[in-house]
């Protein structure tokens, strides 16, 4: 995996991959990036098998969350995304296409 950097020079930093099917769903992989000294944006992707008309496929999926920390200094979920939040996410975009179209491959 190549170290790409966000715009400060901070690289994602992406977590390990988890087996699906599990009692807890849990993200088949992950990356989470500070927008900037308060804010913190992270992608997850998700794995769902599905019955396809050529058998069973996987379907990936992925959520995007910003987090910020507020006045007395603790993270917070935000619902709406800030202008220089938009370099962040296409950034995360691209890193989850990317491992989707690798996932494919293999």
């Amino acid at each position: 995996m190549s170290d790409e950097r966000d715009r400060d020079g901070e690289s994602a930093k992406p977590t390990e991959p988890v087996e699906t099917g599990t009692d807890h769903a849990k993200p088949l992989q992950s990356w989470t990036v500070m927008s900037d000294q308060t804010t913190s944006i992270n992608l997850e992707i998700w794995s769902n098998m599905i019955q396809g008309p050529i058998g069973t496929i996987e379907q990936l999926s992925c959520t995007l969350t910003r987090s910020y920390k507020d006045g007395e200094g603790n993270w917070q979920k935000g619902g709406s995304w800030r202008i220089n939040d938009i370099p962040v996410l296409m950034f995360l975009l691209h890193k989850a296409h990317g491992y989707a179209m690798d996932r494919r491959l293999d």
